[in-house]
This record gives structure tokens, C-alpha cells and sequence, in this order.
């Protein structure tokens, strides 16, 4: 399940306006999904892929519904991304699933590229209503603050993959470094990360020969989980362009360091998808990282970036 936090700006009035939210929020255009939209104190927005039996229907329901009662909420909407119409039987089971934990869905819709539908209490389809949500208002406010909308989670995933060209340039460099970093240099490398970490955020991307000295200090994890303190949610934007530009850098072997963090940040951005799609780069090299697993218990459980400041508490670094 992909949860972000809710956008305040955005309002929906209508079945358009919900269709309109769910790229927006999301950071690209759902297919085959469902999507959650909620309401209230807590809310936040998620997707997951749509279940196409009765056996996937528990899980699918148990994955949404956990954090929604975990933060107390009790409305919110359905989004049934297909093409096809979905077998009634998991609309009206899924459904069921809400209603009986006593969260109120406000919509159930299909939405199939061409026309939305209502959907009944059986899952059955009303009649179709055409949409272009393309020059909506929310995708023109995604637009003027920034946001990139991908046109599929796909297209998200391989925004972050291996740019084999700077790999090249990247991986003697960093090899040519030595393993490691002796615990009385460490100061002086936090003041050096500090300050290139703020060059970042100034808008000044990294050249090669500081990627390198970067993908060698993410391996000491005193270095790594001084890197995560410094991240905060203002400069959250600019943390997601510089881990995501290391990340695509990183040769063979170092790839987990880059990718945990790179998820973290986006996370802290509100940038839910974009935070899997970073833990799923981490998992493929390093199937038992924690740090990748603590981040997917923070996703699960639509733990907010608001927390940060609490958790940041809690962490503590091992050197």
C-alpha cells in the first residue's frame, strides 16, 4: 500500500474533482489500483493494487483499513482504477469490509480512462459519465507549485533508475576511495556532509567526485544516520533531487545506502509512492536492510512527516 498525506489545498466537491485528486496526490496516474482518499483529523490518501479474487480481497482490505482505524477515521472514498469493470463480488466484498469496521465510504467509483461509474453496494456499475479532468484545477495547481505528475507508477519507478553513463564516471572514483571511514575522521566528515548537504539545498547538484565521497560515507552507518538527522521536511524537495540523483549514480553494490534514504526524504515530502519506489531499489540489492523495512512500517502504518521531529528522538546514532 503507497499512503501520503492529504493536500490541504485541494477540496473535492464531486466524483470529478476525487478523480481529479487521485494523480495529484499520488504523484502519478493510478492503474489496476484502488484508491483511498479520507477524511478528517489524520486523513491521508493511498493505493494499492486491485485485487482480482475473493482470496485478495482480505489482504487488500486489512492493508487499507489498519491505518484508517489506527488514526480514528471514519469516512472515506472508493476509486476503482480499471479499464474493465472488476468482478462484483470483490467490489461489494471490499465494500462489506469497510462498512462492518464502521468507516463510511462517501463514493464508490469505477473510473475507466473514458467515463466514471457509480458503483452499488452489489459492485455493480451505474451508467457511465464521460470525464476530462486533463485542464482540471487541481492538476493546474500541481502544475504551478512544481509537482511532477508521472503518467504511471511505472514511469515513477524508472525515474530512479541506473543512469549507466555517470555509473561509469561514478564507480572508479568511488572505488579509488578508501573502505570506510576511521572513527577519528568522522568529525570532520559530518562537517563535510553538513556542508554539502547544504549546497544541496541550495540548489548546487553534486559533481561526481562528491557522489562518490557520498555513496562511500552512506556505507558507515554512524555516517548514514548522521545524513538522516540532518534531513528535514522544508528542505524535503531538495533532499528528493540531490539522494535521487546519488541514487541513479550508484553502481552495483552500492545502491541500498542511497535508495533507504532517498525513501525517507520523499517520505518526509509527503511523496508516499516515491518513497516505495526507493524501498524497492533498496530491498533488490539488500532484501533484509532495515533501514528499508522501518521506512515500509512507517508507509504501512500512514505514519505522517509530521512526526518526524518526535521520531528524529528516537533514532539514535551509533557512533
Amino acid at each position: 500500500m503507497e499512503a501520503t498525506p492529504p493536500t490541504a489545498a485541494l477540496t473535492a466537491r464531486g466524483p470529478e474533482d476525487l478523480i481529479a485528486m487521485a494523480p495529484v496526490v499520488l504523484g502519478f496516474q493510478p492503474e489496476e489500483s484502488i484508491v483511498m482518499l479520507t477524511f478528517g483529523p489524520g486523513a491521508f490518501h493511498a493505493r494499492i493494487d486491485l485485487p482480482h479474487t475473493l482470496a485478495e480481497v482480505d489482504a487488500v482490505a486489512s492493508a487499507l483499513l489498519t491505518p484508517v482505524l489506527r488514526h480514528g477515521l471514519r469516512r472515506s472514498a472508493l476509486l476503482v482504477f480499471s479499464r474493465t469493470t472488476p468482478d462484483r463480488r470483490v467490489v461489494s466484498t471490499l465494500l462489506d469490509r469497510f462498512l462492518d469496521a464502521g468507516v463510511g465510504v462517501v463514493d464508490l467509483l469505477l473510473v475507466d480512462g473514458r467515463q466514471w461509474h457509480h458503483l452499488d453496494e452489489e459492485g455493480d456499475p451505474g451508467a457511465g459519465v464521460p470525464y476530462d479532468v486533463a485542464h482540471h484545477p487541481f492538476a493546474a495547481h500541481a502544475v504551478v507549485s512544481g509537482q511532477v505528475t508521472w503518467s504511471s507508477r511505472g514511469a515513477m519507478a524508472a525515474s530512479l533508475e541506473a543512469d549507466h553513463e555517470r555509473i561509469a564516471e561514478v564507480r572508479p572514483l568511488v572505488e579509488a576511495l578508501p573502505v570506510g571511514v576511521p572513527s577519528r575522521q568522522r568529525a570532520g566528515e559530518r562537517a563535510w556532509l553538513l556542508a554539502t548537504i547544504a549546497a544541496a539545498d541550495r540548489g548546487m547538484p553534486p559533481d561526481d567526485e562528491t557522489v562518490a565521497r557520498l555513496l562511500r560515507d552512506l556505507r558507515v552507518s554512524a555516517l548514514w544516520a548522521t545524513v538522516l538527522m540532518l534531513q528535514s521536511r522544508e528542505c524535503a524537495e531538495a533532499g528528493t533531487a540531490l539522494w535521487t540523483s546519488v541514487l541513479r549514480a550508484a553502481p552495483q553494490g552500492w545502491v541500498a545506502g542511497p535508495a533507504a534514504l532517498l525513501g525517507f526524504v520523499a517520505w518526509l515530502g509527503g511523496q508516499g509512492a516515491l518513497a516505495w519506489c526507493a524501498i524497492e531499489r533498496c530491498l533488490a540489492e539488500s532484501p533484509r536492510d532495515e533501514r528499508a523495512h522501518w521506512l515500509a512500517d512507517l508507509l504501512m502504518g500512514a505514519v505522517p512527516p509530521s512526526r518526524w521531529e518526535e521520531l528524529r528522538d528516537a533514532v539514535r546514532d551509533p557512533a
